[in-house]
């Protein structure tokens, strides 16, 4: 419970955005008016989160960002959202410094890339900050491309990114999109040195295919977690870089 309340217990009321902004108005509204819940925690994806977000601070309720990673969320003036996650103008810089100090440590630098990415909030403020960090890091983007929420035919975009022959790829896509850009990449032998992604790409609907073999993903974490695998790994880290 919460102890500056007497050990007040916290009740749970769930709502499915469906990853649709309108929907997820309407479902926070709902919340608000019929749930009558005190604060709100959410959503996945930065489109839904703005809006959703902007309808709490009307109604002078804390909005708790976990996950949405776009930066104008909390720089909106809100008085009511507060963020417990990285934003993409610090997520990109250290995504590109990792695709940096993979390739150094293979003794294979990393000199080009392509950047693809879902051309919503998340995805472009995602591909504004990989091209900051690129031009900051000395990588060239040879291919940059969005592409609309809910595509289901990757097949023109992959043959462009094969084409490029770019050192490493990097992708902004939400689970069903990045499942289907990942199988376009197989089939269609697109190999480079680093397959990196944003978004979906740690979800079990994506690691548990063949597929994501080779994919390297970035995901907050937190090194207090009370259990045994991410102790042993918090411990090792600390043998190796002392922190």
């Amino acid at each position: 419970g919460i102890a500056s309340m007497g050990g007040a217990k916290l009740e749970v009321a769930y709502a499915d955005s469906q990853s649709d902004a309108t929907v997820g108005v309407t479902e926070t509204e709902k919340l608000i008016n019929v749930e009558k819940v005190d604060m709100l925690l959410g959503s996945f994806n930065s489109a839904v989160t703005l809006p959703c977000s902007a309808v709490a601070e009307k109604n002078q309720l804390p909005w708790i960002v976990n996950s949405a990673t776009s930066d104008a969320i909390t720089e909106q003036g809100n008085k009511y959202t507060f963020r417990a996650y990285y934003v993409n103008s610090t997520g990109t810089d250290q995504e590109v410094q990792m695709v940096r100090d993979l390739g150094e440590a293979q003794g294979d630098p990393i000199k080009t890339v392509s950047i693809f990415y879902e051309d919503t909030e998340g995805g472009q403020t995602w591909a504004a900050g990989i091209r900051d960090a690129c031009a900051k890091y000395g990588i060239e983007v040879v291919f940059d491309e969005g592409y609309p929420a809910g595509s289901t035919d990757f097949t023109t975009p992959v043959m462009k990114i094969k084409n490029a022959a770019a050192d490493a790829v990097l992708d902004f896509s939400y689970t069903s999109e990045a499942i289907l850009f990942a199988q376009a990449m197989v089939d269609m032998e697109v190999n480079p040195k680093l397959l990196i992604g944003w978004g979906g790409h740690t979800s079990p609907e994506f690691t548990t295919n063949d597929f994501a073999e080779g994919w390297i993903s970035m995901q907050s974490w937190c090194d207090d977690l009370n259990d045994p695998d991410s102790l042993k790994f918090v411990e090792s880290h600390k043998a190796v870089y002392g922190e």
